[in-house]
């Protein structure tokens, strides 16, 4: 079963392209009259210049717009690759586990990032080790930190390599 989302804030900005109908529309693009969001030759894109198109520049609110629904498909894009993620970790992917871990702990999502790091690693993810370190680390476990970091550098993981550096160096 494939994750589709929720598709509003695409249609809403404006940037959605209809590529299975390319028919009638290319005669109507060559007199300049076709829509552009319906071509299945070319995909329109937004020249953002920071303003609303005058020269003066004095007013910006077609940017402020564009770069809004910009971070509310961002957002979106991204709450949707969490699904993705999610659901390939549940079946027991370790790469979906790992990176799903890794986009928890970005998130500050310390409680939810453990479990599937700790999975991850189990199953010999180098870069999941890293990352419990980095999640122990910022809970106040430096010790078992440096551990995961030992670990995860030994399977050659240059970041691990480097934490694990910097904590030695901190403990003197």
């Amino acid at each position: 079963m494939d994750v589709m989302g929720d598709k509003v804030t695409l249609f809403e900005t404006g940037r959605f392209v209809q590529t299975s109908d390319p028919g009638p529309t290319q005669g109507a693009e060559e007199s300049g009259s076709a829509d552009p969001y319906r071509t299945g030759s070319r995909v329109p894109c937004a020249e953002v210049t920071g303003t609303d198109g005058t020269e003066d520049g004095t007013r910006g609110g077609t940017a402020a717009r564009e770069t809004a629904a910009d971070e509310t498909g961002a957002a979106a894009e991204e709450v949707a690759e969490l699904a993705r993620r999610r659901l390939a970790a549940e079946s027991g992917d370790t790469e979906a586990m790992s990176v799903l871990g890794a986009m928890l702990l970005r998130r500050g999502d310390l409680d939810g990032a453990e479990p599937h790091l700790r999975a991850a690693t189990a199953a010999g993810d180098r870069a999941a080790a890293n990352n419990l370190g980095v999640l122990l680390q910022q809970r106040g476990y430096p010790e078992e930190a440096a551990g995961w970091w030992r670990i995860a550098a030994v399977a050659g993981s240059a970041p691990a390599a480097h934490a694990l550096g910097r904590h030695h160096r901190e403990r003197g």
